[in-house]
């Protein structure tokens, strides 16, 4: 049975899809891994959360001007302009 339109609506609305392509060869070890956990989205994003918080604890410990200096490096490696 197709989806309604309010449930189309909805998805529009409150989700993005995210699709990436994996290669047989040299993405193996990725799908491999993939294949053995029981939620491949759940596992995905309990890795980018984890990045996340790690992330965030680095902060913290970090002082106003090494936040800063850390935000420019990582502005540059992201090919973003500084400001």
């Amino acid at each position: 049975m197709p989806d309604s339109k309010a449930k189309k609506e909805w998805t529009a609305a409150h989700t993005t899809r995210v699709v990436m392509n994996l290669n047989h060869n040299t993405d193996a070890d990725l799908l491999q891994k993939l294949s053995e956990v029981p939620s491949k989205q759940g596992y995905i994003k309990s890795l980018i959360r984890a990045d996340i918080a790690q992330e965030a604890r680095r902060r913290s410990s970090m002082t106003k001007k090494q936040q800063q200096v850390f935000d420019s490096f990582k502005a540059i490696s992201e090919g973003k302009p500084s400001e």
